[in-house]
């Protein structure tokens, strides 16, 4: 009987502690001034950085990003098919668990064009397209597992 009790308990904790792990993204941005872009988390080791609901990479070429409206999106919108660039960004990917927080993926980008942005009532979608394009995939210890490089051949005026 004893047996079963601590049975049971320890099938809660590791239930509990299975649904406490999530996965989230952050993006980090240098304005086309050098300036960072400004975003709404308040993530322990993310302060400031901009929340990204979702991202994908299509072609290697460019990078879509849907992100909360927020005063962040207005250095996205002002240089939206311009002759300007954001100088570099990175978004990563970091699950947490409990109070650990593990970056398990960093798309790392430099001369980013902003190609479009698009305003929904509470999100907005931001097509980028890069001058260079890394993804890097972490280890659990934080070292690089494994990556991939995309340069575009064209280039991107600053």
């Amino acid at each position: 009987m004893k047996t079963l009790k601590i049975l049971m308990l320890l099938l809660v904790t590791v239930s509990a502690n299975l649904f406490a792990q999530r996965t989230v993204q952050f993006g980090k941005f240098t304005d086309k001034d050098g300036y960072p872009v400004k975003g709404t988390s308040f993530e322990t080791g993310f302060e400031k950085q901009i929340i990204v609901n979702s991202y994908s990479v299509s072609n290697g070429n460019s990078v879509t990003i849907t992100i909360p409206n927020s005063p962040a999106v207005n250095a996205f919108q002002s240089i939206v098919n311009s002759k300007f660039a954001l100088q570099n960004g990175e978004i990563a990917v970091v699950q947490i668990q409990a109070e650990r927080k593990v970056v398990s993926q960093k798309i790392q980008m430099t001369a980013i064009k902003v190609m479009s942005v698009q305003l929904g009532d509470e999100i907005a979608t931001i097509v980028l397209e890069p001058a260079t394009l890394d993804n890097v995939y972490m280890g659990m210890n934080g070292n690089t597992a494994s990556a991939h490089r995309w340069i575009r051949i064209s280039s991107v005026a600053s």
